[in-house]
Parts: C-alpha cells; sequence; structure tokens
C-alpha cells in the first residue's frame, strides 16, 4: 500500500510539474467572504513588503485522479476556498502568474482548476480570462474577483504600480504544504473526519 506523501511546494513548481486540479462534485462551491479574501491579500502583501524569502499559506490535501499527457490531474480534497482564491488572484494579477491560470494547448487550454460537473463554473472562468470581465455567477465568486480588483488598483496607487512584482512574489514564494493520500484511500470516509 502506498504512504502518504507530503512536501512543500510553489504555484512556479506546480506549473513546471504540470499540476491539475479537479473540484470534485462533493467539495461545496466557492463560499469565502470578505474577511477570508482580505485577510489572505493583507497576508501576502505583508510578507511581500517584508521581503520575505519565504512565505507558508497552509496545505493542500489531494489524490491523482488521472495521469494525461504531460501532466497530472489531481482531486482537490482540502484547501480549496485557498487555493481557488489563489488561482483567481492569478487572473487579475497577471504577470508570472499566467502560467498557473492555464496551460495552452492545442485544441482548447486546459484550466489549473476545474470544477467536476459545473459547467457554468467553468464558463464563468473561462469568459473571465478571456475578457477580464466580471459576468454573472455566484456571489462569492463575483465578489473575491472584485475584492481582488479593487486590490490590484489599490497596490498600484500605493506602491508604484507593483502589481506585477507581488504576482511574481506569490508564483515563486508561496509554499503550500502538498499532501497526497493513496488512490486507494477512501475518500468518502477521509473528507468526513476532514470536515
Amino acid at each position: 500500500m502506498e504512504s502518504i506523501k507530503s512536501n512543500l511546494i510553489t504555484l512556479k513548481e506546480i506549473v513546471e510539474k504540470n499540476y491539475f486540479f479537479n473540484i470534485p462534485i462533493y467539495q461545496r462551491l466557492y463560499v469565502w467572504e470578505n474577511l477570508q479574501i482580505n485577510t489572505l491579500l493583507e497576508d501576502i502583501a505583508t510578507a511581500f513588503d517584508d521581503n520575505k524569502e519565504l512565505y507558508f499559506l497552509g496545505g493542500v490535501l489531494v489524490v491523482e485522479n488521472q495521469k494525461i499527457e504531460n501532466g497530472i490531474i489531481y482531486d482537490l480534497i482540502d484547501g480549496q476556498q485557498r487555493f481557488t482564491t489563489l488561482w483567481m488572484l492569478s487572473m487579475v494579477l497577471n504577470g508570472e502568474l499566467e502560467a498557473f491560470i492555464e496551460r495552452k494547448e492545442k485544441e482548447v487550454n486546459r484550466h489549473r482548476v476545474n470544477f467536476s460537473i459545473r459547467n457554468d463554473i467553468h464558463q464563468f472562468f473561462k469568459n473571465f480570462i478571456l475578457t477580464r470581465k466580471i459576468e454573472k455567477s455566484t456571489k462569492h465568486l463575483e465578489n473575491a474577483l472584485a475584492i481582488m480588483e479593487s486590490y490590484k488598483e489599490k497596490f498600484e496607487s500605493e506602491k508604484t504600480g507593483k502589481s506585477k512584482e507581488i504576482a511574481d512574489f506569490i508564483f515563486k514564494k508561496i509554499k503550500l504544504i502538498f499532501t497526497e493520500v493513496p488512490k486507494e484511500t477512501d475518500l468518502n470516509k477521509l473528507f468526513e473526519i476532514i470536515n
């Protein structure tokens, strides 16, 4: 039987390793409110201002879903809210974070994060990535992106246009604890335990 594997990983390493993430149907939709989003953004800004070499941002718990050509798709079992926030932040800040948004492929670009059987959410993100316009979706997604947009504007004015630098900081210096559980793990039981 395989064992649980844990290591520290940056978003840059996720891109380099061609990891992609599926949000399983049993996961709740994105529900972070203003407080959680603002706290995360302020913590990142403080770490950036303090010129931290590394900034630990909690963990994600995954299980391999499938191997694909030049990559692996993982089911994201825990850490979805934080991880989805980072993914949306990459869409707003751009810079080196653009590589975290999606991988350019021959026929269709592969989003770094996919929401199982939730075509409306997939379409919302597809449109936002293409147009950078916030269209009608869940109030939590709309609100989160609006907060991030205002954060970018504030950061641009206060920090003399350094949103690309903070994007690069997030891409290279934020570390997540990446824990992979074996495929044979009873995910229903594990999900009940962690929630």
